[in-house]
């Protein structure tokens, strides 16, 4: 079967495509493959949120790493502790830790919330269903998957992809 267009998908998956995501329904809608870029060196977790309608990324950035002005300038060759950038980075990303710490969600924790103020976790809705999805990932061809693919590709970088079962529309 050769598709020529793709008028048949459904507004809400269209609405959430960019150039670094993507949803599509196939033709009968009991099945929904998503894929999205992930940023180079990603740690963290993905997961359905409870209610089964959305897809959820916890991104995990470690303060010694993401942190460190010393991490951030070590490409430069600064040395220099009293350097101004120097100084005014290691201001920032400090008061970024902060901010992001305090944002780091408790009330409901997902699998990577932080065992301690070590990490800040960046929690995002990555995709979003009028309808509730089988927990379950899947294949391309429905059989069950251990855990969500990624795809590392040399033209685009690394991609999340994922098959998912469309859960009742009653819901």
């Amino acid at each position: 079967m050769t598709i020529s267009n793709i008028s048949n998908q459904p507004v809400w998956a269209e609405e959430q495509c960019s150039p670094s995501k993507s949803i599509l329904v196939n033709e009968d809608e009991s099945q929904i493959r998503v894929a999205w870029k992930l940023e180079e060196r990603w740690n963290g977790d993905i997961y359905l949120a409870d209610d089964g309608k959305s897809i959820v990324q916890d991104t995990v950035y470690s303060k010694k790493r993401w942190f460190n002005p010393m991490v951030h300038f070590a490409n430069e060759g600064i040395v220099d502790l009293e350097d101004n950038f120097f100084v005014l980075m290691s201001l920032e990303r400090e008061n970024t830790y902060k901010r992001f710490l305090e944002q780091t969600p408790r009330v409901n924790p997902g699998p990577s919330d932080p065992p301690d103020d070590g990490i800040v976790v960046v929690r995002r809705e990555m995709f979003r269903f009028p309808f509730p999805v089988s927990y379950v990932l899947q294949s391309r061809n429905g059989n069950p998957e251990p855990s969500i693919v990624i795809d590392s590709n040399d033209e685009i970088g690394d991609w999340v992809i994922g098959y998912l079962q469309i859960g009742s529309k009653d819901c």
